[in-house]
């Protein structure tokens, strides 16, 4: 059978919050169009870039993963037939999540419990691609956009032209 594609898209804007907590954006894309997004504070303080990131991450690829297997419950696509792609725009985060276990001394304060990453991203056919900031539809929800770049973000999200 033919394998489907879904498009995740993360990113993170790190402590921009009085409280420093960090947000978190999201979009999910089945084809062409969006088919979900989120905007979030998170409810931890992260002590980095990379730890708020791993964090958004975290708190997002199991809605993903539920968007996948509702698109599974309501077409004829098995679980290998719908695959993710991940993108992000972190690299350090990008290793992590593919090693599964902290990297440096940097790291080591990282929970467990964020590692499972690993094992979902192997489960559920999930592809990482390192995606530039500038590209990233996630952005428009973790991050304050003005101008172009507020408009090129806000037209994609609006259907009004092809994501990737």
């Amino acid at each position: 059978s033919d394998v489907c594609s879904s498009d995740l898209s993360i990113d993170t804007s790190y402590a921009p919050h009085p409280d420093a907590k960090s947000h978190t954006g999201m979009t999910i894309t089945l084809g062409t169009g969006l088919t979900d997004y989120s905007s979030k504070k998170q409810n931890i303080v992260a002590k980095s870039t990379g730890e708020a990131e791993f964090v958004g991450i975290s708190e997002k690829l199991g809605h993903a993963i539920w968007i996948k297997r509702v698109w599974e419950f309501i077409t004829n696509f098995g679980p290998d037939d719908i695959m993710t792609l991940l993108r992000h725009d972190n690299l350090a985060s990008k290793r992590l999540m593919e090693e599964g276990r902290a990297l440096s001394q940097r790291t080591k304060h990282m929970h467990v419990k964020y590692f499972w990453i690993k094992q979902a991203i192997r489960n559920e056919k999930i592809v990482i691609k390192y995606q530039k900031s500038a590209q990233m539809l996630a952005d428009f929800f973790a991050k304050p956009n003005n101008g172009v770049q507020f408009k090129k973000f806000r037209s994609l999200a609006m259907g009004q032209q092809k994501i990737f």
